[in-house]
Order: structure tokens, then C-alpha cells, then sequence
């Protein structure tokens, strides 16, 4: 979803996070880099997502879902997946018990 909304493929993305030190650096590349997009865009798309349930993504990712938290969400924060973004929070320890 990320690289449909940038227009920044798969192999340009792991050539500069593996190149970058931190988050702000990766986003100003991707603003620089990224297709060019009004404000308002980047909040739609980004709040369209932070709340969206694992149920309502596309099939494909539904099922990545099913077998990528099991493999990468510790099992006692498992049930608090709700929403898309909830995974990672979670895989990230920004989420709490």
C-alpha cells in the first residue's frame, strides 16, 4: 500500500532505510522522492489506514495478516490487534500490555 501511494518501489525503499539513520531522515527522502502529493492526501490516506480493521483490508493482506502476526506480535499482545497499524505499534513496543 505504501509504495502504490509513493510511487517508490520495494528495492529503492531497502536501499535507503538500510543507508539512513533514523525515521526523519527516511521521511524526508521520501518526501523528496516520493510522488508529489497535497497535504490533505497524505492525511487522508494516512488516517484511512491508521483506522482501519485488520477485517476491512484487501484479501491478500487479510491473509499475510493471519500468518505475519503470529510470527511477529508477542503472543500476549495478540489480542489487542484491532487495527491495521495496531501490528505494528505492537511489533515496535509502542503498545502497552
Amino acid at each position: 500500500m505504501f509504495f502504490s501511494f509513493t510511487w517508490i518501489s520495494s528495492e529503492q525503499f531497502k536501499e535507503i532505510v538500510s543507508t539512513v539513520a533514523d525515521d526523519e531522515e527516511i521521511a524526508a527522502w521520501v518526501g523528496k522522492h516520493g510522488k508529489p502529493r497535497e497535504r490533505i492526501e497524505n492525511i487522508r490516506w494516512n488516517n484511512d489506514l491508521r483506522y482501519k480493521r485488520l477485517s476491512e483490508l484487501p484479501d491478500g493482506m487479510q491473509e499475510y495478516m493471519e500468518d505475519y502476526i503470529p510470527q511477529f506480535v508477542p503472543a500476549h499482545l495478540r489480542h489487542h490487534i484491532d487495527y491495521f497499524f495496531d501490528v505494528y505499534d505492537a511489533e515496535e513496543k509502542r503498545m502497552e500490555t
